[in-house]
């Protein structure tokens, strides 16, 4: 392949001296696109610093940035509803980024980590999760575009559904998806935690069942490729958010808006550790050195795992990012983002009146659906803090919608 980067220099005065590449949405060496696909949409250009522009990016987004509008409706019933100005609040759809299975925020992870498992020629991707992972649903559309066969190795123990939805929750949404898509689908076992424990790891019975279907593919003369929960503890699983972040500068320049916070949903950690990483090569050459930066990263949890374990897997993600873009792993700490762990419903996957309550005033107020899984669990952190004035001194606020809708029909006591 040849290159189609344009190489370029950062302006005089600028407050980094990074060099920089255009990257060219459908032309540039670093992004694979099946072949014969046609694209008629607009295209959208980011200038990358070197090397994150020369990492190889396998196409499954739109060739545009993901839109950012107000959320005018939802400002305006928190105004009066607190009887205070409330900052603006503003929305980024990670879940409408491609057209693969719904999208959501994992595509874009997968842009890189798929360009690496195409560089390996791998002909099956594993990997794991709980039932109702969006995870499993991308990657098995990835898998999907680029003629490779996806085997899921889901723990069906990771949940906890009410009883009501149960059924709804073990064959519904995702579940369901999966097996529109095709993909081999190989439960763990209560052995395979058993095995689990036995080794001294930390029971993750779905990763024990993944080694084993990839030495049945080895054996039948395959080459697996593992993708593990989320892309989050990939080597790669941080690059598309660290892009993000510059995606996102580019964009505020355009809407003539600065976001002062920036609230997301967290799990695996990557989404948000690409984030701090990304942000962090943005301003590294500003006045007061890389830890500089002024706007707050709001991570809002959509599990019970301890607090401190959450910010670890963010950390490593966005110290393992941050060596592959050029940014030093020590400019890297704890204190590049927040974590929030009140409004998780108490478990990963349940439903609480709260979580239940923000995505119906979502949606009354803007048409916008949310999931009880992880983005219901976000907006009732954002309204949370918004309703106990932790954004006082904020101006804009923007919540990215990183996806995962599908779910709602696992949910059937949803609207309650």
């Amino acid at each position: 392949m040849t290159s189609s980067d344009q190489l370029s220099t950062a302006p005089k005065g600028s407050s980094s001296q990074l060099r920089f590449a255009v990257e060219d949405s459908i032309n540039s060496t670093t992004k694979i696109r099946p072949q014969g696909q046609n694209i008629t949409m607009a295209l959208h250009t980011l200038r990358l610093p070197r090397p994150l522009a020369d990492m190889p990016r396998a196409a499954l987004m739109y060739p545009f940035a993901t839109p950012i509008e107000p959320l005018k409706n939802l400002t305006t019933h928190l105004s009066r509803q607190l009887n205070t100005n409330v900052p603006n609040l503003w929305i980024k759809h990670e879940d409408t980024n491609s057209a693969l299975a719904y999208g959501g925020n994992k595509v874009r992870k997968l842009e890189y980590v798929m360009a690496d498992a195409i560089a390996k020629k791998a002909t099956h991707l594993v990997t794991v999760g709980g039932l109702q992972s969006n995870s499993q649903r991308q990657v098995t559309a990835a898998g999907n575009r680029f003629g490779m066969k996806t085997i899921l190795t889901p723990d069906p123990s990771i949940g906890n559904p009410s009883a009501e939805d149960r059924h709804a929750y073990d064959h519904m949404g995702n579940v369901q998806i999966n097996a529109v898509l095709g993909a081999q689908w190989k439960p763990s076992t209560p052995q395979d935690k058993e095995e689990a424990h036995a080794e001294g790891g930390d029971g993750l019975a779905y990763e024990v069942a993944a080694r084993r279907e990839m030495a049945k593919i080895k054996a039948e003369g395959g080459t697996p490729y593992f993708i593990p929960s989320g892309a989050s503890m990939h080597r790669l699983g941080g690059l598309g958010f660290a892009r993000w972040a510059f995606e996102l500068e580019e964009q505020e320049k355009e809407l003539d808006v600065t976001f002062d916070a920036i609230v997301v949903s967290t799990a695996s950690g990557s989404t948000l550790g690409g984030m701090v990483a990304g942000f962090k090569l943005i301003h590294q050459g500003d006045k007061g050195g890389v830890n500089a930066l002024a706007r707050r990263l709001i991570g809002m949890q959509a599990t019970s795992c301890d607090l401190n374990e959450t910010a670890r897997v963010v950390l490593v993600s966005a110290r393992n990012t941050a060596k592959l873009i050029g940014v030093q792993e020590e400019d890297i700490n704890a204190n590049d983002f927040e974590l929030d762990g009140r409004y998780n419903a108490g478990s990963y996957g349940r439903l609480d009146k709260e979580t239940e309550d923000a995505i119906k005033l979502l949606a009354s107020t803007e048409g916008i659906l949310t999931d009880p899984v992880y983005t219901g669990k976000a907006v009732a952190g954002l309204l949370g803090l918004a309703r106990e004035g932790a954004f006082s001194e904020a101006k804009n606020v923007l919540f990215v919608h990183t996806g995962g809708t599908p779910a709602l029909s696992a949910y059937p006591s949803l609207p309650g």
